[in-house]
């Protein structure tokens, strides 16, 4: 009597697993690739740095002149002290003129962060790249062992239901 009233709450429970399991969405490896690389922080931060390297990098091919102002103010007159009444105010204008090659090797000088940051960034995305595709290949057999064990749960409650069967058929007679 008891076995005959686990039958149906063992087959509610197979079935709602089964329908769990199945509600279940399945991606291809491009999708999961591109969900990892949106939500992957450290890959945005290495971009940023490649970003930050190349803006250094335009910064030191500029001419740099510098524009500035002076201001001199002498001290007081006759006793009284008036704060802007003498101030002289020079503007100035300055450029570096760089000799010989120099501008070269400062701009050479400033494209090495960037290689050496793409370098980083390549890197890192090749080894976080790899461990994502190892456990998707390692998905990939859990996938089967779980199509396997339902298999083997609906075949046990096709069993189940048949033993229940004739243990009914049993007390009829």
């Amino acid at each position: 009597m008891r076995l005959a009233s686990c039958v149906p709450l063992g087959l509610f429970v197979v079935s709602k697993l089964s329908q769990n399991l199945l509600a279940q969405n399945i991606f291809t490896w491009q999708e999961i690739r591109y969900k990892f690389e949106a939500a992957n922080l450290p890959l945005k931060g290495t971009q940023l740095n490649i970003d930050g390297s190349r803006a250094a990098e335009l910064t030191s091919l500029r001419p740099n002149p510098d524009l500035s102002t002076g201001a001199m103010q002498p001290s007081r007159q006759q006793g009284v002290w008036r704060p802007f009444a003498d101030t002289q105010v020079s503007p100035a204008i300055r450029h570096l003129h760089e000799r010989a090659n120099k501008h070269e090797l400062r701009r050479d000088s400033a494209k090495e962060p960037t290689a050496i940051s793409k370098s980083i960034q390549l890197d890192q995305e090749r080894g976080v790249m790899f461990n994502l595709r190892n456990a998707f290949v390692q998905v990939l057999p859990a996938k089967a062992v779980l199509q396997s064990a339902r298999g083997n749960l609906d075949c046990w409650g096709r069993e189940l239901a048949i033993s229940c069967e004739r243990r009914r058929t049993e007390e009829w007679k």
